[in-house]
């Protein structure tokens, strides 16, 4: 045989005379693919196709083994240090795992105790028999969820005690599979932790601050038509077209596109007479923010857009940043205006709640949407700001 014929390749430097491929399916994978599972190909133009989209089976390259006796031990004796380099990787893994278990645990342990203090120190007239049962099942899921934190770990700890220092490739595979799943519910758990701290917290705020929790719920189950708090301050808007106001409209695509990231969103219309509209007037912020623009109002009847921050309690909750929209003097001297502002959260905001609830929006498990608020106020009270 030439040269030239020995050192024909496949699939860039793979020598046909040097190497074989060898089939490898993961645990749980199909009857296809199990069929396949450990089968030897001496040229990979023979390698089968993968039987369905997204397979996870894999093809592993050996070396055939050197007829030279000196070169094959040396092969043998560099392939068994791999096998054992991957398995202290996988056991730091396992140790990785067992410290987030713990973690987990401890923050677990934290909110019930928490819980507990808040029952203590809560006026009994400000609860209602359903804000008592919320309680209760919010203390049962994270009891839960420690439970199935510690049947984690207890899965870890079995494959520590059963570590073999060396294996194949294929245990190596099949160990990596079980681990990564591992990570993935152990993630779950701790986002669900995170997710029923952070929604007691607001609840808890919600006692006294109604529009705040009300914005979260929303936010936690999806933003619906048939919300009850919803029905009774306003209308749900599928389309940012339904608000039939084309500078409004394309205010808000602006907004929602650059800070939510979405070509549309659902969004909130509260009207005049609704819990926020009401707050809002009340507000020393909102009232200083329009005392400043008074002389310029009663001359020109209208000032430009502008923004506000509110600062504290349930505005600072539900709204904090917030954009004064269409600011004008109707005809029968009413000082009119629209208040929008996303439900998002923040990322360079340096709260824990709100990284934590940011973390909980990237994540998924928070909808994002936008609210506007219709102000309407007679002459003789803003007048007076």
């Amino acid at each position: 045989m030439t040269t030239e014929e020995n050192t024909t390749t496949l699939y860039g430097n793979i020598e046909q005379n040097d190497y074989y491929y060898l089939w490898h399916s993961e645990p749980g994978a199909c009857e296809k693919c199990q069929a396949l599972d450990g089968k030897t190909f001496d040229d990979a133009n023979t390698i089968p196709d993968k039987p369905h989209p997204n397979c996870k089976c894999w093809i592993e390259r050996k070396k055939n083994p050197s007829t030279d006796p000196i070169q094959y031990h040396r092969d043998k004796i560099q392939e068994q240090k791999n096998l054992e380099l991957e398995f202290e990787k996988l056991k730091g893994d396992l140790r990785c795992l067992e410290a987030e278990c713990d973690k987990s645990i401890k923050i677990i342990d934290n909110e019930l105790d928490t819980i507990e203090q808040v029952e203590y120190t809560i006026n009994p007239e400000y609860l209602k028999p359903l804000d008592v049962e919320k309680i209760q099942e919010v203390k049962q899921e994270l009891k839960n969820n420690k439970q199935e934190v510690i049947k984690t770990k207890i899965s870890i700890n079995k494959y520590k005690d059963n570590f073999k220092p060396i294996g194949t490739i294929k245990e190596i595979s099949t160990l990596e599979f079980r681990i990564n799943e591992l990570k993935e519910k152990l993630n779950n758990l701790y986002t669900g932790i995170k997710l029923h701290g952070l929604t007691y917290g607001i609840w808890l705020v919600g006692i006294f601050e109604k529009d705040a929790a009300a914005l979260w719920d929303m936010s936690i189950t999806g933003i619906l038509e048939n919300d009850p708090y919803i029905q009774k301050n306003g209308k749900f808007c599928f389309y940012i077209s339904e608000l039939k106001d084309k500078d409004l409209e394309n205010k808000i695509y602006d907004k929602v596109i650059k800070q939510l990231g979405k070509e549309n969103a659902k969004g909130v219309v509260f009207n005049n007479k609704s819990s926020i509209a009401r707050n809002i007037q009340k507000s020393s912020n909102f009232q200083n923010k329009i005392s400043e623009m008074k002389n310029e109002l009663i001359k020109n009847h209208q000032v430009e857009d502008t923004t506000i921050e509110f600062k504290s309690g349930n505005l600072y909750h539900a709204l904090h940043f917030v954009d004064l929209m269409n600011i004008h003097i109707d005809e029968e001297d009413n000082l009119c205006l629209k208040i929008l502002d996303t439900y998002d959260f923040n990322p360079n905001e340096k709260s824990i709640l709100v990284q934590t609830a940011r973390d909980l929006q990237e994540k998924g498990k928070l909808e994002t949407f936008y609210t506007i608020t219709e102000i309407k106020i007679p002459y003789d009270k803003w007048i007076n700001y």
